[in-house]
């Protein structure tokens, strides 16, 4: 798969990389080469070059072919971003953890962790969508118990071990771009968003609970208003291997004995966790409420799914990939913080994924946060 700056956008179609991109310039071994960011030590050192590496922007015959070709504005990160980024090291350029995405229009901010590429927060300006457990330790020696793990190559328990490895693998940030301005301050809604790209291949650890060859890319965008999370999954072995999967994300709400989860539910089957041994069943309410400890699989379930709590609303949209909805709230566990979240889960559960060699899984989850029936971003306008 394509990543880095070596965009899918422009691989795919043939097109010249801007010149200061080009990742025969980037030999930090911190970053990938795929990364847009340059250490000083590897910049180019030609006077044109360096008025452009301090700009922060592609030159303008780069910029003219890419018109011409009608593709829309690169994210090319500026110096103030770098310095929002980047820890102070002489010779080479190191993400701070975690790294945060911003939009400086719309007042939303998204932070990640290396540490299984947990997003852990999507703050808009009257709320964060997402909640970290209070039992959460966020200092890497263990899965992140909030925001966005990535439970991968395993959905709860089985052969290996609980959720399985890449949420407490230490994921590397391969790029970052800042959002650009696609027109004024007045049409801030056509800017693009901000990107972070995480990639996890096999090491010694993973091999011996999976001995299998992969690469997982994980990329979040923030635009105004959504937050999209595309994970990808290549077999890169000479023998198919196969996988479960899913998004264990948790949603920050106000009181889950007051909320309202509505997503094409009735009428689906289910598996109820909850009961020994576990069994299955039909939902027969259009709504989903909260008043026990939960643990629900939804199969075959890939409506967009709404989370209502009070003033406050966020639609959960899977528009590939994903094919199953967990359900899942620790009623009654006070340290767990169970009265203010609920996780919502998008993953492959009931039916393992099967890739053969070489083949790609693309799944894609978009998150839109609304507050009094409008986008949440809006309340910024008021400010």
């Amino acid at each position: 798969c394509h990543h880095g700056c070596q965009d899918y956008r422009y691989a795919h179609r043939g097109l010249p990389l801007p010149p200061l991109l080009s990742s025969s310039s980037l030999s930090s071994s911190l970053l990938s080469s795929s990364s847009s960011f340059l250490s000083p030590s590897t910049r180019t050192t030609s006077p044109a070059h360096r008025v452009l590496a301090q700009r922060g922007r592609a030159d303008q015959s780069w910029i003219r072919r890419r018109k011409a070709t009608g593709i829309v504005a690169s994210f090319v990160p500026d110096k103030e971003f770098l310095k929002k980024q980047e820890s102070a090291q002489a010779d080479a350029m190191i993400l701070r953890d975690p790294v945060k995405l911003t939009n400086t229009i719309t007042k939303e901010e998204v932070s990640i962790y290396k540490n299984g590429a947990c997003v852990t927060s999507y703050k808009t300006p009257d709320y964060d969508v997402f909640f970290v457990r209070p039992d959460a330790v966020l200092d890497g020696s263990k899965p992140i118990s909030g925001g966005v793990p990535i439970c991968f190559p395993q959905f709860g328990p089985g052969e290996i071990q609980q959720h399985g490895f890449a949420r407490n693998m230490k994921w590397v940030c391969v790029d970052v771009r800042e959002e650009n301005a696609a027109g004024s301050r007045s049409l801030s809604w056509l800017r693009e968003g901000s990107r972070a790209i995480y990639e996890l291949v096999p090491n010694n650890e993973t091999r011996k609970m999976w001995p299998n060859s992969f690469n997982c890319r994980y990329q979040i965008d923030l635009n105004s208003g959504n937050l999209n999370l595309e994970l990808r999954v290549q077999n890169k072995g000479k023998k198919a291997f196969s996988f479960t999967g899913a998004l264990h994300t948790y949603f920050a709400v106000d009181d889950i004995d007051k909320i309202a989860i509505q997503g094409g539910f009735k009428g689906k089957k289910y598996l109820d966790k909850t009961l020994s041994p576990p069994a299955e069943k039909t939902e027969t309410e259009d709504e989903l409420r909260i008043s026990s400890f939960t643990e629900r699989i939804y199969s075959d379930c890939t409506d967009d799914i709404r989370l209502k709590d009070g003033d406050k609303e966020v639609v959960i949209r899977s528009s590939q990939g994903w094919k199953d909805i967990a359900i899942w709230n620790p009623y009654g566990e006070e340290k767990m913080g169970y009265k203010n979240f609920v996780c919502i889960e998008h993953g492959v559960i009931c039916e393992p994924v099967v890739l053969n060699p070489g083949d790609v899984w693309v799944s894609s989850v978009d998150i839109l946060p609304y507050f009094n029936g409008l986008p949440a971003w809006m309340q910024s306008m008021d400010s």
